[in-house]
């Protein structure tokens, strides 16, 4: 089903991967192969489908730490990195959530193989983001707080650190005070600020004054609601 000419069989094929390998022992029955097989899946997030793009995705994350692993072949984790944050730039939503997530479930597991190649992801987000809204905006967030709480303080490297904080800022200044999303970007924050540390002193206080103001808000809708 794998190599089918049906795109629905290939998705389901696809599929079947990600469910095997969560299941006891299915694992060790398919290691053997990830040598073609993760190159072979990695091609498919070229597919013209973006079901098949996005299930790729969950499925190759599935076999992150084989894929960092594997000393013989840094090909291998290094296409599938690009390719990886090349989809992130996909004009499909599932498409971005499902590489974002991937992505974040690389990071935590390789976090030094990941750092030197995170100067060209964040150069990518930012030319992307705008695209980004619900879902995979808030796969976005929660892949850049993995990306600090796995590499820490590798993100004081000011090539890094410039334009992530770039990235940042542009949808801390797009997101109004109610927005749903302002919770996810908070919660992202305090990742990078624990990463960072005294790097981000000079950004603490609109950081600090905005959280006041939407407290003040906050109460205030309280207030009047109770009243």
């Amino acid at each position: 089903m794998l190599v089918s000419n049906n795109q629905d069989d290939q998705e389901a094929a696809i599929l079947a991967l990600w469910a095997i390998s969560d299941q006891d022992g299915s694992y060790d029955s398919i290691e053997f192969h990830l040598n073609n097989l993760v190159p072979f899946l990695i091609h498919k997030l070229n597919s013209s489908s973006r079901d098949i793009r996005a299930t790729t995705c969950w499925s190759l994350s599935k076999f992150s730490e084989w894929i960092g692993n594997n000393t013989e072949n840094d090909k291998i984790f290094n296409d599938y990195h690009r390719m990886l944050v090349e989809k992130m730039g996909d004009p499909e939503e599932n498409v971005q959530e499902a590489a974002c997530q991937a992505y974040s479930t690389l990071v935590e597991i390789h976090p030094n193989k990941c750092e030197p190649l995170l100067i060209g992801l964040f150069e990518k987000l930012n030319t992307v983001v705008d695209q980004y809204k619900d879902g995979p905006l808030i796969a976005m967030f929660d892949c850049v707080g993995s990306i600090a709480q796995a590499v820490s303080e590798g993100l004081k490297n000011q090539e890094i650190l410039q334009p992530l904080l770039q990235l940042l800022n542009k949808k801390w200044e797009q997101l109004e005070d109610n927005d749903r999303n302002m919770l996810t970007l908070f919660e992202c924050f305090e990742s990078v600020v624990c990463a960072i540390k005294e790097e981000v002193e000079q950004y603490a206080p609109v950081i600090f004054n905005r959280c006041c103001k939407i407290l003040r808000n906050v109460l205030k809708s309280i207030q009047v609601n109770y009243q």
